[in-house]
């Protein structure tokens, strides 16, 4: 017999937090190996990356 569908928790928060924490050593190994030039081209590149993909989602009428 099936099982009724239930619930599920919402890990938007915990995954919103490891991207951060993701992006935080990512930057600081750039910072580390290359310098402040490449943590501001990384942070620049995924600020673009970001905007393109809100203009799709925008077009589309997937974005409210």
């Amino acid at each position: 017999m099936a099982q009724p569908i239930k619930r599920v928790e919402n890990y938007t928060k915990p995954a919103l937090v490891m991207i951060f924490v993701n992006l935080l050593w990512l930057f600081g190994v750039l910072l580390a190996v290359w310098g402040l030039p490449a943590v501001v081209l990384a942070g620049w590149i995924l600020n673009h990356a970001i905007t393109r993909l809100e203009r799709r989602f925008r077009a589309q009428g997937r974005y409210p």
